[in-house]
């Protein structure tokens, strides 16, 4: 008959045992059956019911792993570990009855090692949780060696088939004792039939070979009762054996009726009748174990001994003592300090660590109290866990710093109730957490230089981009008045070389014309050069207000100026959809302007092709100015956005430099940037970045008379 397993234990009380073992490992513990339904359990680490089982994505990878936990043992497995994804370990171990498989032991939420704390910080930040909070809980979560997993398992697992086993042999005494009640019917009827044949006998006077005595011991003890019965006569002699008995003493010398017993039945008869009252022994015979009742008839100088198996009884005591040595084991090794309280804060039993820790050997603890012994206190202080759980039956946990234990104390107390209820103590675990509060000092002191010198450092900064921007004012300002004072005399020189010309040119020999067009050339270019100047120091200080900018519009616009150039070479210059961004449309003409008149500027000969186009990413649009002129060597791109800077001399192309110097400042000052793929012979592609909207608070230059 295949039972479950709920109807082989007691639920409530190894519910309460689990929470013991919950209190003394630090670790949840449950018994869940085949079915998917939990028999008994304790509460889950606050990292999971606080954090990972309330988040939907944490709690999605938690149904993972006791998935695969439970798939795991349906396979055969005796054993299975498996590191949840949300960072921590669940272990689970089958419960196999007489060769059925019930249900599974499991244990979850504990650290094979120290926690990655990066791991645990970026998992915070993923899924939204308070890290101050999440690391607390994180800290409850307790550190166990791989090695020593398979062992608490075990127990876990030993434990739970005991009781079941226990559960079990009950059912089947139960069903025993219903074969002995039908027996004993069998046997009053026997009895029955047999007094009456008594007179029956006596009326016939048939010689009978057994006495009266042997008539009666048959009547009393019949072949059909199915333990040994045998009565053995103060001499040692053997009276009446059942078929019970038979089986188990074969018959040789001394199994005999009327024959002397072996010597150690004498014995046994012997002390019975030397004592005068009836006694239990245990003895083995043929592999088993018999528990040995032995009632001595004193007036009919016999004893008669009633013979119970109790092998499967000594194998459960024999389970239930290995059970409790690995109990004794677990206890004593676990890193924590481990001690059970009654109300009045006596020390009930204390494990080894605790014992070391207070300097006494654990026996030696029992009946200290323990506010007196840990903290040298008369009473126990109010933030006591144990105190306030006796007081209102709840686990309570606080963190407490205890000098004569040498360190910062993780303590938690679990109540401990009898089966009223009532509660009789609580298992106090402490958790040294001494060295994580070092770290977390060191960690906090590291936190406040860090931002002391980021203060410091950002004051620095502060002053040198305010020193900056000042040093930028004032070449601005320089590069404004520069060019634009300059202007002047330029204007003079380049008079006076034009009325040279107009009225004394003929008097010029050939060298002195050389001269003059020379000097006229130069100014011109020195005139090109001040009015660059003076278009580059405006991007900043003379700029117009962000606006809603038509970029197609404003590109078309900024390609009619070379549009007579372009036809006259047979050039064609193809404008795509543009976007609507903020920015300055007079800086954002002068931008294209500047790249129009670059591409037409190094044009190739065989004819001149621009394709101005745009993309979008996010908040950001690209827009493309590509041609099929000369292109250039990409190992100079950051030199041709500097000012000044050229890669031709004047005499193949015109120019001074400034021009894509301006629209690096102009894409700059909105705060976009600009780059350029080319290669010799093969064109270029200018790419402006710009964003469609710019931030509030952009700084956009101030405008300078």
């Amino acid at each position: 008959m295949q039972h479950k397993l709920a109807e082989l234990i007691d639920v409530e009380k190894t519910q309460e045992i689990l929470v013991r073992f919950l209190g003394a490992v630090g670790i949840p513990a449950a018994i869940i059956d085949l079915d998917g339904k939990v028999l008994v359990a304790t509460r889950w680490q606050r990292i999971c019911t606080d954090f990972h089982r309330v988040n939907p994505a944490t709690c999605k990878r938690c149904i993972e792993s006791d998935t695969i936990l439970a798939n795991d043992l349906r396979q055969g497995k005796s054993f299975s570990l498996y590191r949840c994804l949300t960072g921590l370990t669940n272990a689970a171990s089958p419960i196999v009855i007489g060769g059925g498989h019930l249900a599974n032991a499991f244990i979850g939420q504990f650290l094979s090692e120290k926690p990655d704390m990066d791991f645990f910080s970026r998992q915070a930040d993923e899924f939204g949780f308070d890290k101050s909070a999440y690391f607390q809980a994180l800290s409850e979560v307790p550190i166990l060696a791989p090695d020593v997993l398979p062992s608490i398992l075990s127990l876990l697992t030993s434990f739970a088939e005991m009781i079941a086993n226990l559960g079990l042999k009950q059912l089947r005494q139960l069903e025993i004792e219903k074969e002995l009640q039908r027996a004993r019917d069998k046997l009053q009827i026997q009895n029955e039939e047999l007094s009456a044949s008594e007179e029956e006998l006596r009326a016939q006077n048939v010689e009978l070979l057994l006495s009266r005595e042997q008539i009666e011991t048959l009547s009393r003890f019949p072949d059909e009762n199915p333990s040994p019965v045998w009565r053995i006569t103060a001499d040692g002699r053997l009276l009446y054996s059942n078929e019970a008995a038979r089986r188990l003493m074969p018959r040789r010398e001394g199994w005999r009726e009327g024959g002397n017993v072996p010597p150690f039945w004498r014995r046994v008869a012997a002390e019975a009748f030397a004592g005068g009252t009836s006694n239990t022994l245990d003895a083995r015979m043929d592999k088993k174990v018999f528990s040995l009742a032995v009632v001595p008839v004193l007036d009919k100088d016999y004893v008669n001994i009633y013979a119970t198996d109790i092998t499967e009884r000594k194998q459960m005591e024999d389970e239930l003592l290995r059970a409790k040595q690995e109990w004794e084991r677990t206890f004593d090794s676990v890193p924590d300090l481990i001690a059970i309280l009654d109300p009045q804060h006596r020390i009930i039993r204390a494990n080894r660590q605790m014992a070391r820790r207070i300097g006494l050997e654990p026996e030696r603890c029992v009946g200290l109290v323990c506010h007196e012994c840990v903290h040298n206190l008369p009473a126990a202080p109010e933030i006591c866990p144990h105190q306030r759980t006796v007081r209102d039956g709840r686990e309570h946990i606080a963190e407490v710093y205890e000098e004569r234990l040498g360190g910062h104390f993780l303590v938690s107390t679990t109540p401990l109730r009898d089966e009223h209820g009532a509660i009789t103590g609580t298992v106090h675990v402490a958790r040294d957490i001494t060295e994580r509060k070092q770290m977390e000092e060191e960690l906090r002191k590291s936190r406040d230089e860090l931002e002391a010198r980021v203060q410091e450092r950002t004051a620095d900064l502060a002053e040198a981009v305010a020193r900056l921007e000042r040093i930028n004012q004032e070449l601005q300002e320089f590069a404004f008045a520069a060019s634009h004072d300059l202007q002047e005399p330029l204007r003079k020189i380049q008079s006076f070389c034009d009325l040279i010309v107009r009225s004394n040119l003929d008097k010029l020999d050939e060298k002195g014309k050389d001269y003059l067009t020379r000097m006229q050339e130069a100014a011109k270019r020195m005139r090109q050069l001040l009015k660059d100047l003076l278009n580059y120091s405006r991007v900043g200080s003379q700029p117009l207000p962000f606006q809603q900018a038509d970029m197609k519009a404003i590109i078309t616009e900024a390609a009619e100026v070379f549009e007579h150039r372009i036809a006259r070479t047979g050039g064609k210059i193809i404008i795509s959809e543009m976007p609507v961004i903020e920015a300055d449309s007079s800086q954002m003409t002068r931008l294209f302007q500047n790249l129009i008149s670059n591409a037409v500027k190094y044009a190739n000969p065989q004819g001149l092709l621009i394709r101005i186009y745009s993309d979008r990413e996010d908040s950001f649009c690209r827009i493309y100015v590509e041609d099929n002129g000369i292109g250039f060597d990409e190992k100079y791109l950051d030199r041709i956005f500097s000012p000044f800077q050229r890669l031709h001399g004047r005499t193949e192309f015109s120019g001074t430099g400034m021009g894509l110097a301006i629209c690096r400042k102009i894409v700059e000052r909105h705060s976009g940037s600009i780059t350029a793929k080319s290669s010799p012979g093969k064109g270029s592609t200018f790419i402006v970045t710009l964003p469609v909207r710019q931030k509030k608070g952009a700084v956009r230059g101030s405008r300078q008379s």
